[in-house]
């Protein structure tokens, strides 16, 4: 729900505010709302949250986090972008692992969003960053597999932060995850046929990888086809990563997860648009106890 601020102000009190407050900006000259007042659609209800699906040129796949970036202006933060995290191959026409040679649909490309009702468009994607900046450095290539989708302003006002069940993300993690550490996402998958007692899952880290990049994960149950981009957090609530891939070779059944602080750090360092691009933290408190195994 958003919060809506009377407008009845007598000429004589915007009068007194302007002589003794800093100026704010116009508001119709005001980047977008005012951060710290913006209130997210109730958890329950909202129609666009983490978890819900995406679909690029018939391609499904899962969102993970909701992202935000604000300008301040006069000492004021005002919100000006409210974006969808998802996997970046889940935008590509091609699927290779090595995501710098990935070809990714362009900025601005059309993508569909479960509960939206206006039309969401690729907003950043790494394989297209990467190709850009001349990325090799294999660990990189082989795992910043991130996107986000731009939602339309008119649907912001339908946007909840929490992930399903579970709730948070409190933060971005900011160490990795040892072996056998806890973790937690929602998959969202159209081959579950709309099941969503399936969609939640509980399981352990395999520790870390590829000079952190990489998580490969155990959980009930595995990511499966259309849970690319899902949402994992670590034991703390903290978001972890994004569903990349299956993993086949090593770990069987696994998943492997993107990790998250590398990925957004990578945007906001190599794109100036992204520059204040940040996680919003769910608005429902994390629970680890949520989730009950089926036959459990």
């Amino acid at each position: 729900m958003r919060l809506r601020p009377t407008l009845l102000l007598t000429t004589i009190v915007v009068a007194a505010l302007a002589a003794s407050s800093p100026a704010l900006a116009d508001a119709s000259t005001a980047p977008g709302p005012v951060y710290a007042e913006w209130e997210w659609a109730d958890a329950g209800a909202a129609a666009i949250h983490p978890g819900v699906q995406t679909v690029v040129e018939g391609g499904q796949c899962t969102s993970n986090f909701i992202f935000v970036q604000v300008e301040e202006v006069d000492g004021v933060e005002y919100l000006t972008d409210v974006l969808l995290g998802y996997a970046g191959h889940c935008a590509a026409s091609t699927g290779n692992a090595n995501e710098c040679l990935d070809e990714a649909y362009p900025v601005g490309h059309p993508v569909d969003v479960q509960g939206a009702e206006q039309q969401a468009t690729v907003a950043y994607n790494a394989s297209l960053t990467m190709i850009a900046e001349g990325e090799d450095d294999p660990d990189t290539c082989f795992n910043n597999d991130f996107g986000l989708v731009r939602l339309h302003r008119d649907d912001w006002a339908n946007v909840n932060p929490s992930l399903p069940l579970f709730g948070g993300p409190v933060a971005v993690n900011q160490a990795g995850t040892s072996q056998g550490d806890e973790v937690f996402a929602w998959g969202n998958s159209g081959l579950r046929f709309g099941i969503e007692q399936t969609n939640p899952k509980q399981g352990v880290s395999l520790g870390t990888d590829s000079g952190g990049w990489n998580h490969n994960v155990y959980t009930v149950t595995p990511g499966i086809p259309g849970d690319s981009g899902s949402g994992y957090l670590d034991a703390d609530g903290n978001a972890l990563g994004v569903v990349s891939t299956v993993e086949t070779a090593l770990y069987p059944g696994s998943n492997n997860v993107s990790d998250i602080r590398l990925a957004l750090q990578y945007a906001i360092d190599h794109e100036a648009a992204f520059a204040n691009l940040r996680l919003e933290p769910g608005t429902e408190d994390f629970d680890p106890n949520a989730f009950i195994p089926i036959g459990a």
